[in-house]
């Protein structure tokens, strides 16, 4: 029967509130398809009683509910159906049978519901004293299963009770257990006890023999405590007089030993002084090999340095007129280099930029850099750096500086000459400037001698292999700043700053012209260097601003020693003997665990 179409929806709303919620949430979920057709986004969890009953109620006619609703049904009527045929025999009136087995169906609340679906029509009058006698059936049964509740509650409440009990009547015949135990162990150490008085009395009059004896022997001790007195004082007479010539002996050994030290260092000067002589040896025969080489290539560029001269000379002639800036001429003010006024504020923006790119503690040889980096970015030479780096340094420069987070840059073509790029210099006001792709490209020889003309900007001269450096002649480190920084990942790729932009005040300054001083470091910088193979001039180049240990660690990290790794691709460990001393497993170099980490080759730099 189509229940759906027949009742009214007063009927239908009973129907759908007395299904058991727990039976229409497992329909629901054997059937997730068509619930989420009904109820996208929901879940069956999620819904209470109410929902559900909304929920069958508003979709009834859809065939998902209808069909779940007439099989509910039909199965509640099979259930009274079952139940009156079971006390069909019981001797009961019809009413009565039907009272006793509707109060306990479904339509427990909605009598007259029951026999409009069975098709069995009754009288008004019929249906409402059916409808009485079930509800008063029904508070019978919950007064029962309340009197049934509390009687079921009372026995479990009495059963822990003498649960209890019995626990303490356990707990007690335990104790008595004891105390008997512990009283006849009383019993039996009374005993014990008198014997064991018996032994000590006994004992004591051995003792108080032994105690006879020790103080006969403490007598005779006494006495050779008197004897060993005398020897003492003779003794300690006799080693004073020892330990007087004792330190005479050690006063003329100290002056002796201080002779021979000064031997020794006229010894180590000597060594040190032969060793250098063969080292300059080495290095004018090196200087000659390279000398040939060098003046091929020369000859080979001639022609084109005597066209760059002409372009020099018209630069000159530039450089020398006078700009309108209160008397100042263009020349003095583009070889001026600039740096911050407060070298510490631009250190602390500095780092905020660097750290919003990645770039933090986190990285070994990070604080290194930063004060090496402060050291050359001020000097008036171009920096030459690989171009991701490069790009990245000079963004985080040009915001640092004057608050823009790109740095401009000018990319090299073959249509790109000196004029171009001399115009591109002077016009562009940007404190920071990247020239991409030149360095491999261009007669670097014309370049370099036009960007000395602009020592008032940060140039940052940037290219992509490291390979392409070793077809340019090594002297080129000796005019530039050269950095490799390969091992600080997020500098090798590009990335965009969202630090906050800043602003430092920067002044003009002289580039310090003291007389060089050589030091310890730079004795150890020059023997490594030249080991590599590096130059005199390109050392003497890069170790000119030199004034402390850090420093020259800096310019070994992120110049000398990724240079001869990467570019020429010898291992510098493998190079250099006094690397290895220095830098090596037993060294005294205070980075040396980075330059090894970083440098070397476990399996082949120590063969």
């Amino acid at each position: 029967m189509n229940f759906i179409d027949k009742l009214i929806e007063a009927d239908l709303k009973y129907i759908c509130s007395v299904i058991p919620y727990e039976e229409v949430a497992k329909y629901f979920k054997q059937n997730p398809k068509e619930f989420f057709s009904l109820k996208p986004g929901f879940r069956v969890e999620s819904l209470n009683a109410h929902d559900v009953t909304e929920i069958l109620f508003s979709f009834r006619n859809r065939k998902f509910i209808s069909s779940f609703i007439v099989q509910t049904i039909n199965r509640w009527i099979e259930d009274i159906n079952y139940r009156l045929d079971a006390i069909k025999n019981s001797g009961l009136s019809l009413e009565e049978q039907y009272i006793q087995v509707l109060a306990r169906s479904a339509f427990s609340k909605n009598i007259p519901l029951y026999f409009k679906i069975i098709k069995d029509e009754k009288a008004e009058d019929y249906l409402s004293l059916m409808s009485a006698a079930v509800n008063q059936l029904l508070e019978i049964i919950g007064k029962v299963e309340g009197i049934e509740k509390k009687y079921y509650k009372d026995i479990n409440e009495k059963e822990v009770a003498i649960n209890k009990l019995k626990d303490t009547v356990d707990a007690s015949e335990r104790q008595v257990m004891k105390l008997r135990t512990q009283l006849i162990n009383a019993k039996s150490n009374e005993a014990s006890m008198s014997q064991l008085l018996s032994l000590r009395e006994q004992e004591k009059i051995d003792l108080y023999k032994d105690n006879r004896k020790l103080n006969d022997g403490v007598y005779r001790l006494n006495e050779q405590i008197k004897e060993l007195s005398v020897a003492k004082a003779k003794a300690d007479t006799a080693l004073t007089k020892q330990h007087a010539d004792l330190i005479k002996q050690i006063k003329e050994l100290k002056r002796e030993l201080s002779s021979y030290k000064e031997k020794v260092l006229l010894l180590d000067d000597a060594e040190f002084t032969i060793s250098s002589l063969e080292a300059q040896i080495l290095e004018m025969d090196k200087s000659i090999h390279s000398l040939v080489e060098i003046n091929q290539n020369y000859e080979m560029r001639i022609n084109d340095l005597e066209d760059s001269l002409r372009e020099i000379n018209n630069q000159k002639i530039i450089n020398s007129t006078i700009v309108d800036t209160g008397g100042k001429s263009l020349k003095e003010s583009l070889l001026t280099p600039y740096r911050p006024v407060d070298m510490d504020d631009f250190e602390e923006y500095f780092i905020y930029n660097l750290n919003n790119i990645g770039l933090n503690d986190r990285f070994e040889g990070y604080r290194l850099f930063v004060q090496y980096f402060e050291r050359i970015a001020f000097n008036g030479m171009p920096l030459l750096i690989k171009k991701a780096p490069g790009i990245n340094l000079a963004n985080c420069l040009a915001n640092t500086i004057y608050g823009e987070k790109s740095a401009v840059i000018l990319t090299y073509s073959s249509e790109t000459g000196l004029k171009n790029i001399r115009e591109f210099l002077t016009n562009i006001s940007d404190r920071v400037v990247c020239m991409d792709g030149f360095i491999g490209n261009c007669n670097e020889i014309e370049l370099l001698s036009l960007i000395e003309q602009y020592r008032n900007k940060i140039i940052i001269l940037t290219y992509r292999y490291d390979r392409t450096l070793n077809y340019i002649p090594m002297e080129l480190l000796g005019y530039v700043q050269y950095i490799n920084i390969d091992e600080f990942k997020p500098l090798m790729r590009f990335k965009d700053l969202t630090e906050d932009p800043s602003e430092i005040t920067e002044e003009p300054y002289s580039i310090n012209n003291e007389s060089f001083v050589e030091s310890r470091y730079h004795r150890i910088f020059a023997e490594i260097s030249e080991e590599c193979g590096l130059s005199k001039d390109v050392i003497n180049s890069m170790s000119y601003l030199m004034d402390s240990e850090q420093y020259m660690n800096s310019v070994l990290l992120f110049s000398v020693l990724p240079y001869i790794s990467k570019v020429i691709q010898l291992n510098p460990y493998k190079q250099s003997k006094r690397l290895q001393k220095y830098a090596g497993e037993a060294g005294k170099c205070p980075n040396k665990e980075i330059m090894w980490g970083w440098f070397s080759k476990w399996k082949d730099c120590l063969e």
